[in-house]
């Protein structure tokens, strides 16, 4: 595996070497100033290496082998709630799209992808799906807990704390009492740290990206929605996750969170974003997406094959038909995803 990093990953990296050689952990020494993203990303590489781990090293397999737990969580998941058959297919797609799309890009372009950027992608999208899917099953307490990791991957993951608790709340009728109490466990340490050691917990970063995004520009430039459908997935994937948005909706109403956290995060970097979409921001909606999309097409291709079988036109089966369906679908997007250098 060629290392190929994007370039804000040398911040957290920078930090992590001085932390190890006893500067502190600041990104100029003697100059404290908060200019990692990720305080979670940071403690854990931190951590590793003082182990005697190379951050640059670390780092991307780090996010590799925790992302790989989402579509394996995604399928057990769907298992459990009777719903084998779209289990095996998002679990399949998303296998491909988080850990897939890196491997086959490094090998044929020499191109990361941001799971592997050595950026904190592939710990947030974990986390992520982590507290959405807890909340799914209606474990409340444990879903407050990974979504305040959530928030200490990355600052938006506040949207993700913020849905899983109204969920919660007004939805379940609960009040995640020992959730709210182990997300302000994992949460209060580092901004405590942060706010006297640096002077303010939020970091330099967002406030530099503020600027820059206060430019205007078109619309088109800067709405990621448009862009991940036209850059990074084919449009006529659209009708898939239409159709399995409703059927989620439909069948699973529990699963509502996954849709609003897509929604609304999308909506926050489309108004709040004004100037080049990075792949990175786009990645753990583009997870969600792929996945209801799939989960469309699956009932797409069962509906057709069902409707064959019933006039007797073929003597293929539900299943059979549902599954070229789903290779069919699968094979062309990432091929498309896959074989544009475009796609960083």
């Amino acid at each position: 595996m060629s290392a190929i990093y994007y370039d804000d990953a040398y911040i957290t990296f920078r930090y992590v070497e001085n932390a190890v050689a006893g500067n502190g952990l600041v990104y100029n020494v003697g100059e404290r100033a908060l200019g990692a993203t990720s305080g979670l990303y940071l403690l854990l590489l931190t951590g590793l290496a003082a182990l005697g781990l190379s951050p640059l090293q670390a780092g991307p397999w780090l996010n590799i082998l925790i992302v790989a737990l989402v579509p394996v969580a995604v399928f057990l998941v769907a298992v459990r709630l009777g719903y084998p058959w779209p289990a095996l297919a998002i679990g399949v797609a998303l296998a491909v799209d988080l850990e897939g799309l890196f491997f086959y890009r490094n090998l044929r372009f020499g191109i990361s992808s941001p799971i592997a950027s050595g950026m904190e992608t592939g710990l947030y999208i974990a986390a992520i799906w982590g507290a959405l899917l807890a909340t799914l099953l209606r474990r409340p307490n444990l879903a407050m807990t990974i979504a305040a990791l959530a928030v200490l991957a990355r600052p938006d993951g506040l949207l993700v704390l913020v849905i899983v608790l109204g969920w919660t709340v007004l939805v379940q009728k609960k009040w995640p009492i020992r959730g709210l109490i182990a997300a302000l466990v994992i949460l209060l340490p580092w901004f405590i740290f942060a706010t006297i050691y640096y002077g303010s917990p939020i970091p330099n970063t967002i406030i530099a990206k503020a600027i820059v995004w206060s430019h205007p520009d078109t619309m088109w430039e800067r709405t990621p929605v448009v862009t991940a459908l036209l850059w990074f997935l084919p449009p006529w994937m659209l009708p898939g996750y239409l159709v399995g948005a409703i059927v989620l909706l439909r069948r699973l109403p529990q699963s509502a969170p996954f849709l609003i956290w897509q929604v609304l995060y999308t909506l926050a970097f489309t108004f709040a974003q004004r100037s080049e979409v990075f792949r990175w921001y786009l990645t753990p909606a583009l997870s969600v997406y792929t996945a209801v999309a799939v989960l469309g097409y699956v009932v797409i291709g069962k509906w057709v094959a069902e409707f064959v079988r019933s006039r007797n036109l073929l003597r293929w089966s539900a299943n059979a038909v549902a599954t070229a369906a789903i290779v069919i679908v699968i094979g062309y997007s990432l091929l498309a995803a896959y074989s544009d250098e475009r796609n960083y």
